[in-house]
């Protein structure tokens, strides 16, 4: 079984998800704070995806050499 296809499928969906999201996002809408004002903002929310992205991409290509 090819394990690299599911991942592979879930960052494709994931990749187009976040650009419905953020097409027409505004800066105010981007820094409002969910939860009351005491939560992450869109833009941290978005930041920590686009982080584990990074790592998913890093664990498709493999280990890299130093």
């Amino acid at each position: 079984m090819n394990t690299i296809a599911p991942i592979l499928e879930t960052f494709r969906y994931n990749h187009f998800i976040m650009g419905l999201l953020t097409d027409d996002l505004s800066e105010k809408h981007a820094v409002w704070r969910m939860r009351g004002q005491t939560g992450s903002s869109v833009t941290w929310t978005v930041g920590h995806l686009c982080r584990l992205r990074e790592e998913t991409i890093h664990l498709l290509d493999g280990p890299q050499s130093k």
